[in-house]
């Protein structure tokens, strides 16, 4: 956390405030009946990832930062599998971007738990 200054400065939380704009606007395009089942739950776990990343880190020890990342990273997963149903569904089209940072943010919200735990 040292190197960090700001909540703002890990590029993890760079990520994931794109993929929320990103679910945003890819679920403007949702059919309406399920604008308040799906499609909020979508946009709350994608707010869910930077917001968990910012509030740990602002706790300033390590251990809660930690338990933020975790936070996040269960929010990612979860908007994962969101995206995964819906995109069976066909109610929203393929889109390599979001799909490509949900994988990235796994990523690095994995190593970034492991880094600080060791």
């Amino acid at each position: 956390m040292s190197s960090i200054r700001s909540c703002r400065d890990p590029i993890v939380w760079q990520q994931s405030k794109r993929l929320a704009a990103l679910v945003f606007k890819a679920t403007d395009r949702m059919p309406r009946s399920e604008i308040v089942g799906l499609t909020a739950q979508m946009r709350r776990a994608s707010v869910s990832i930077p917001s968990n990343i910012a509030q740990g880190y602002n706790r300033k020890t390590r251990p809660e930062y930690i338990r933020g990342l975790r936070i996040a990273s269960g929010s990612q997963a979860e908007l994962y599998t969101q995206w995964e149903i819906f995109r069976e569904l066909e109610f929203l089209e393929a889109s390599p971007q979001i799909e490509s940072l949900l994988t990235e943010i796994d990523c690095v919200l994995f190593s970034l738990i492991r880094k600080l735990e060791s």
